[in-house]
Order: structure tokens, then sequence, then C-alpha cells
């Protein structure tokens, strides 16, 4: 029965898999904002690392600039806080925690030590730089390694230390060194031409220095590319907007800065006590998709579908034959958070607000939801007339879900809404100054189609998404790794299929993973086939750390742009270890140009009044420009004040005018 279930299953998810419209009924694909930038001190925004880092650093500089240049760019933008974790792991283990810089710059806005050094080390890996995460005690850090040495570089209330020679100095140095030169070599820890950056407890992290080790945790893999279908907006707050009432987590004992590291007049933080144990993080974006399921450009939100039809007369969305089903998807890149119980917080029971389904049904209607694209489903039972079905407790945490109807002939819906929360780093948002505002919307034209497969739960939940040219590998329940091989001389090949409406260009992929016993080497590949596995095209290769657990990333451009691709993750190629897998994460590209116009606005308070501006975008466009002015200008030397009255930034794609 267990493999009569899992064929179904995996042919439920074939279906599902085939995600997203090719924007022939309209839509927008990868919508960015930017504006206000101001690298001179480190504030520059980009949907992607390699964008960020063509505006912080280039060729001229030498490899210490490139370093200290986004260390500065790390401590401008993230707070401190507890560890951040999600539920995408086994219970109780705690050492697989948020590892995705983009996750934590995007999402989140914070981080604690280990976690702020492997978000700066996966960056300056992204920069060329050879960079690992260490620990100092109790303490964990970053060291970046250039002109032939270590040097330790703080993003979490350290900084970096020279010796009297002016060179970063290295963990091993700190070490060698006695416990009262150690104390007083934090004197003078930031250079005079760096003023607006603040550090403190320094000399804590000096108290004592144990067992060293060093290990590479972090990556730069989160896509951060989304797409807004017709009837859909995204609407992002520069201050919490429901605290404290909706929250990503309740954090125990938490001890939060009140600002990042460098002097930043905006935005607000987005924590605040609650009456749960702890602070909490707070939503402060929305999607809201509400598709006119008359037209047929309800499609673009649709992930599959049987004997379905779409009508003006009621009931608008109906089954042309009995057994009549429909898959709606959402997808967000920021993640889902939710009110908690009273007393307790988001991650346990009880949470809600976080992702509500509305609409109206015409007879009796089925109403069941996946967070595990398409694997296992929720049943939450029948609705008909207006409904209201909140389904927070299930898709918290998580990054993307989907919602199926189905119903029989004669039954159908006249509407439906997707209401979901999120919590987003205010930070990343472009916030209007005092005067003339140069802003800049891209469309990447591309969507993505994104993989978490749940190798953590359970074997079955495993064994859905496998596809079967998978070789030498097998589920365990234990903490340390999810996903082993059989026999541990030979690679372990997990494979998965991805497929999209457009032509896939691109693949990333990556993880955690953690060699067995005391054996470490280990080589693991990313490939691909388009020819259902009969050939297979290496798109990268990453060795990690060579530490017991460790992160690799890897992606390439797939050749020829095929619709459905095989996706192929090795470790223990080229003769070495094969690592098990604690996560994993993949995301395909696809080609998907914009067709539909988008209608953006931002709000702002000046004095007692609300101002808004409204920028139409023509259907299809790429980049346009555009100003804003706000109060009366203000002198070129205070340039960097920025309005602490932002209130949000909103884009929408309006029903209807798609460019054909």
């Amino acid at each position: 029965m267990k493999k009569i279930a899992c064929s179904v299953v995996a042919a439920v998810l074939a279906q599902v898999l085939m995600t997203g419209g090719s924007r022939a009924l309209g839509g927008v694909s990868g919508p960015w904002i930017c504006g206000n930038e101001h690298p001179e001190v480190c504030i520059v925004y980009g949907r992607d690392i390699d964008e960020v880092l063509s505006k912080l650093v280039d060729d001229k500089m030498t490899d210490r600039q490139k370093a200290i240049r986004i260390w500065k760019y790390v401590m401008t933008h993230i707070y401190h806080t507890p560890g951040l974790s999600e539920e995408l792991r086994k219970p109780g283990d705690v050492s697989v925690g948020v590892f995705d810089a983009m996750k934590m710059l995007h999402c989140y806005g914070s981080a604690i030590c280990g976690q702020n050094a492997d978000m700066l080390s996966a960056i300056y890996r992204r920069s060329g730089l050879k960079a690992v995460t260490r620990n100092i005690g109790p303490h964990e850090c970053c060291e970046v390694f250039y002109g032939g040495a270590w040097h330790y570089i703080d993003g979490d209330m350290g900084g970096y230390i020279t010796d009297r020679q002016g060179r970063l100095v290295s963990g091993e140095f700190l070490a060698k060194l006695p416990k009262a030169e150690r104390l007083a070599m934090h004197g003078n820890p930031v250079p005079a031409e760096d003023p607006h950056y603040t550090l403190d407890r320094f000399s804590r992290l000096w108290s004592g220095l144990g067992r060293q080790y060093r290990f590479t945790r972090g990556v730069c893999l989160h896509s951060m590319n989304f797409t807004l279908r017709p009837g859909e907006s995204l609407t992002r707050w520069f201050d919490r907007q429901w605290g404290p009432d909706h929250q990503y987590a309740g954090l125990r004992h938490a001890h939060f800065r009140g600002r990042t590291y460098v002097r930043r007049s905006d935005p607000a933080r987005l924590d605040q006590k609650t009456k749960a144990d702890g602070y909490g993080i707070y939503s402060n974006g929305e999607f809201l998709y509400a598709p006119d399921l008359s037209q047929k450009s309800y499609a673009e939100g649709v992930a599959s579908s049987r004997d379905v039809k779409s009508q003006r007369r009621s009931p608008r969305l109906a089954a042309s034959r009995g057994g009549a089903e429909v898959v709606f998807e959402q997808r967000t890149p920021y993640v889902i958070c939710g009110k908690p119980a009273e007393g307790t917080d988001v991650s346990k029971p009880g949470a809600t607000g976080g992702a509500v389904v509305t609409g109206r049904a015409v007879g009796d209607v089925s109403l069941s939801v996946s967070r595990d694209m398409g694997a296992t489903w929720k049943d939450f039972g029948k609705v008909s007339g207006d409904f209201r079905v909140d389904v927070t407790d299930h898709v918290k945490q998580r990054y993307q879900y989907l919602v199926r109807f189905r119903f029989a002939k004669g039954a159908g819906l006249d509407s439906l809404k997707l209401r979901t929360r999120v919590v987003l780093a205010a930070m990343q948002l472009p916030a209007l100054e005092q005067g003339r505002n140069n802003m800049v919307y891209t469309s990447s034209g591309r969507s993505v189609v994104e993989l978490t497969p749940d190798i953590w739960s359970s074997k079955a939940g495993y064994e859905a998404l496998i596809h079967p040219l998978t070789k030498n590998a097998k589920w365990n329940d234990s903490k340390k790794a999810y996903v082993g091989a059989v026999n541990q001389r030979a690679p372990m090949e997990l494979v998965y299929r991805l497929a999209a409406t457009g032509a896939i260009r691109r693949i990333a992929a990556g993880g955690w993973v953690a060699p067995f016993g005391r054996k470490p080497d280990c080589v693991a590949q990313l490939q691909a086939s388009a020819d259902g596995g009969r050939t297979w095209q290496l798109l990268g290769e990453d060795t990690g750390s060579g530490t017991w657990y460790h992160a690799v990333q890897f992606e390439g451009d797939v050749k020829g742009g095929p619709k459905e691709v095989l996706v192929k993750l090795v470790t223990g190629a080229r003769k070495t270890f094969p690592a098990a897998w604690r996560q994993i994460r993949i995301y395909g590209y696809y080609d998907d140009p914009s067709t539909s116009p988008v209608v953006i606005t931002h709000a702002w308070a000046e004095g007692d009044r609300e101002r808004t501006h409204v920028e139409r975008v023509r259907a299809g466009a790429k980049r346009h420009t555009y100003a804003i002015n706000v109060g009366s200008p203000l002198p070129p030397k205070r340039r960097r004040d920025r309005s602490s009255a932002n209130r949000f930034i909103r884009m929408e794609v309006p029903v209807g005018a798609a460019r054909r």
C-alpha cells in the first residue's frame, strides 16, 4: 500500500510542480524597487547578493578593503537577536537553524553571533574570498582569508582587531596572547574613518579562549524572486503592522539591540515585548491574491486543474463534468507568520491570521492545503456560501503552500482570496528621504520554482518527492543525518524533478551535509538532465569546509532551456565520502516575461498629513524610473538624513489589461 500511495502522490506532484503561468494571461515576474542608495555608507539594495556586491566592491579594491566593506554592509543591515530557527528540521534539532544569508538579510533582518558569522562568511565566499565561521569560546565569529593569512572579523558586536602594524589579526594570534594583552587590544577596534560604526561588549569576547573550530554553514541561496498574478498585491510596511498580535516567533529571554551597529534613524525595529515569554519578530508584509474567476487570467494562479471551466455566470469557476479539481498556489520569498495563541509563541499550536482563505462557494466544495508541494494534504472540510478558513497553523514558518478545491458538477466558486502575512526586513526597503527621491523599478522577466523536500519529518515524506533514479540513499530517523548512503563507499545520488511553463535557464541548489564519523572529505555536485536521465550536465561542485557538518551551494545554466529537468544532488563524488543530507533547497529559474501593468504606491507622513504617490508602470516594462518629492530639499551635507515617516510600499497587478 505504501508504494501505491507514494506513486499516487508522485503523479499528483508531477502536475503540481508544473507551477506558474506563462504570463500570457497577465502577471509580472521578478518585480523590484530600488532607490536612495548610499554606497558611501553601505546602504545599497538588490534582489540577489550578486547585485548587492556589484554596488559594494570592485576590482580596484584590495582584498582587505573588500573584506571591511562587506563587513560594514552586514553591520548596517542586521540587528543582534537570539538564534532564529524554522520548522524545516526535526523537532529538537537545534543545530539546524536559519543558515541562508538571503533569509537573514531580507526576511528577518537579524541574527545571533553564529548565524551572523554564517551570513558574513557566505557573502565573502560569494565575492571570491575564502571565509569560515569559527568559535571563540562561547562566541562564534567569521574569519576571512587573504594575503596568505586568516583575519578575524566579527559582524555581531565584535568588529575586528589590528596589531601594531595595522593588520587584521586572526583567532590563533589572539589565542596565543596573554589574557591581559588580549583585553588591552580592544580599546580602539574601529578606525577613525568609520566613526558611524559603534561596537559594544567587545572585551567580553576575550575573557577566555577554548578549543577553536572552523566550519562553513552559510549559503547565499534563497531566491527573493517572486511573481504577482492579476488581482494580486504585495504591501510592505516599514514598521510592525500588526504587533504585538502577529509575529514570526517568540524568543525566550531575548536580547534585542535598539538599532543596528550603524546609527540609522530608520526604519523602526520589528521586535517588541509581548504577553508571551520573551520578544517577538513581527510581521510587516502582506500578499493579497483575489483573482477574477470569470476571466481566463485566474489560471495564472493555478498549479493544476482537472475538468474546470471559467464562466460569467455563477458559479464563476465550475465543473465541466463530475469530479472537478483546481489547485491554487501561493509562494512568498518572505517567511509566513501568524498570531500566536495566548501565552505562547507562533511555533506552538493555535497560531492564526497568517494565512487565510476566503471566498464564496456554490454548493458543497471541499478544501485542503499542502505545505510540501503536494506530497501531503491536510483536509479542512467542506465550505459553502461565504467562507473563511484559517490555515496559518499548517503553513506558518513556510514559504509556499497549495490550496486545493474539489467539487461536483453544478458546484464551484464565485470568488476567492488568499491573504498571506509575512515577515520582511524593513532595512531592505528603499526609504523615502526629505527632498527629491529617484526610484527605479525593474522586472527580471523570470519566475522561480522552489523545492524544499521534506527529508526530516518521515520516511513517507522523503519518498513522496524523490525520483526513481535516486541511488544509494536511505532515510534515517536521526537528528544528525536525515538522508544517508546505504553503501558508504559509493556516491549517493538524490534526484528530483522540476517543471515549468517556460524555459528553465538556471538552477541553484544546496543545503547542509553531514559526513559520518571522522571522514569529513566530501565532494558534492549539482547535475541536471533534460532527457529523462540518459545524459547529465555538471552545473556545479562544492567541497564545503571538510568539517563534521557544513553547507554546500552550487548553481549553473541549463543547456537548451528545457521546460522539464531532473536535478541530481551527489555527495561522495570523485571517490570521496558520501556525506548525508540535513537540508536541501532547489530553485529553478525559468523565462516568464512580464505582460501586465504594475501600480506602485508609496505612503509616508509629512507632519500630521498622510501622503501617497501612485506610479503606473506600463505592461511589459523591464525598467521604469520615477521621482517622488517629500517636503523641501535638504542641504547636501544632510542628504543621508532619512525620513522616519515612511509608511509602506505597495505593488499591485490589476485584473485584465495584460499585453498580448
